[in-house]
């Protein structure tokens, strides 16, 4: 005697036919997203919906992007007992970075601070210009980040190696918060420089 066909109930019936549909919709949409060229691709997408300066690597002049050379003033303060304050010109040397995959840029910063030294042995005025590269990575429409690296020199009113007249390779790095395509605040921190806090505009 054989046996009877096998026949599904209906709601399994239902339940087959969906899984089959959702199989044959996810084997024909990569075809139609390759025929349908790059401006369906998930980088354009984000391009159109957010805009290019929030894209790694379209290094486009965005809301945080300085598009020429730039004055900062900033409050110092000097890890040897010195408080004042300074000023950088800063000129991008390379506006579109080096980095093909980064929103990147480097740029020439030339400045100098004056401090009032104030130590248990004595006091005064004294005064350290600073030449360095600076290397700007945009993150978003709003933040920035750079290290630094240069030379600086020390012209202090002592005769110890940190209150008198030395010269010094100045490491340092700091971040900005951009409130217009024009001014940001900036925090930096570095030797022999110290801990710097500005506005550039």
């Amino acid at each position: 005697m054989s046996r009877p066909a096998w026949t599904a109930s209906p709601p399994l019936r239902r339940l087959i036919t969906a899984v089959a549909l959702a199989l044959g919709l996810s084997m024909a949409l990569p075809a139609h997203a390759a025929e349908a060229g790059p401006s369906l691709s998930t980088g354009a997408l984000l391009h159109s919906t957010h805009g290019p300066s929030l894209l790694l690597g379209q290094n486009s002049m965005g809301r945080n992007r300085f598009a020429n050379f730039r004055v900062e003033l900033h409050l110092a303060f000097n890890w040897y007992g010195g408080v004042g304050g300074g000023a950088r010109l800063e000129f991008p040397i390379a506006p579109l970075g080096i980095l093909s995959e980064v929103d990147d840029e480097i740029a020439l910063s030339v400045g100098a601070e004056v401090f009032y030294f104030y130590t248990p042995g004595f006091s005064g005025l004294g005064v350290s210009p600073l030449v360095a590269l600076q290397w700007n990575f945009y993150l978003a429409n709003v933040f920035s980040i750079f290290p630094e690296v240069g030379v600086a020199f020390i012209f202090g009113p002592g005769r110890d190696r940190y209150w008198g007249t030395f010269v010094a390779p100045f490491l340092g790095f700091g971040a900005r918060f951009h409130f217009t395509d024009r001014n940001a605040l900036v925090l930096r921190v570095g030797w022999p420089a110290g801990l710097q806090l500005g506005v550039t505009f």
